[in-house]
């Protein structure tokens, strides 16, 4: 009679634990509109959605994604509402309210102009009194924002790229710091061939930039799952599979660059 009890808990007891594994392996990743990185109007929803459901698939991990604004997306995992959220660049107060994981991504941010305008720099001090846009809740790099303390240019940070490219052409600004893949997909998608032309990027580099996951300190486990996402990482990664994902994309975006 106790072997019988004591089996039927038994069960029991792994029911309920794999009830919860079952539940414990979705997570949920919320990301912003950022093409060809991240679009909700592709399938795959991107580049990095992709390789990031296949590093997770590696260790038995389900994923969902949600688009949102960037600001709200960060908001979103910090309060722990969500669990990860993906494509952002380290800096020192990001990292009080998350743990990142390893660089999903390199890739450079430039300066793109006007071509008549023949801008070349070397330095910060070269951009005196210019007129540089900026992107809402961007960071490009300490010593970009240390230049704009000291006010060597002046800034106009607005919504989008799309709005600094309208800029750009417009003559409001002489120039702005953007990815390269997502500056020429911007161009790409939403300006004529006429007015591709007229705009051309630096060849000295802003900075090279790592994009990471996010997963907020105030879940229970995350540090656990961060490692379970860095492992099927470089599984993918080691396997050659993760260089098949940037061909595929390159092909897509010829202009592709990952460093």
């Amino acid at each position: 009679m106790l072997k019988k009890q004591f089996l039927k808990l038994l069960c029991l007891l792994h029911l309920v634990l794999f009830s919860s594994l079952s539940v414990a392996q979705t997570v949920t990743i919320a990301i912003g509109e950022w093409p060809p990185y991240f679009s909700s109007k592709v399938a795959g929803y991107g580049y990095l959605p992709q390789i990031i459901k296949a590093a997770f698939a590696l260790e038995g991990v389900q994923v969902e994604f949600g688009f949102f604004p960037w600001a709200r997306s960060k908001k979103l995992v910090s309060s722990g509402s969500w669990d990860i959220t993906a494509g952002w660049s380290y800096t020192a107060q990001r990292a009080r309210s998350f743990y990142y994981s390893d660089s999903v991504l390199n890739s450079p941010t430039v300066f793109f102009y006007l071509k008549k305008n023949k801008f070349t720099w070397e330095r910060y001090d070269d951009l005196k009194d210019l007129e540089i846009g900026t992107t809402l809740s961007y960071f490009y790099s300490e010593e970009f924002t240390a230049a704009a303390a000291k006010k060597i240019f002046n800034t106009q940070v607005v919504s989008s790229e799309i709005v600094n490219f309208q800029k750009l052409l417009y003559g409001r600004i002489d120039l702005f710091p953007a990815d390269i893949n997502v500056g020429f997909q911007q161009l790409s998608d939403h300006f004529s061939p006429d007015q591709q032309q007229q705009i051309t990027y630096s060849s000295k580099v802003v900075r090279h930039k790592s994009y990471h996951l996010l997963f907020s300190k105030r879940i229970p486990g995350n540090i656990e799952l961060l490692k379970l996402f860095d492992r099927g990482y470089r599984k993918l990664r080691d396997s050659g599979e993760l260089r098949q994902y940037t061909e595929k994309m390159g092909a897509q975006v010829p202009s592709l660059v990952n460093e």
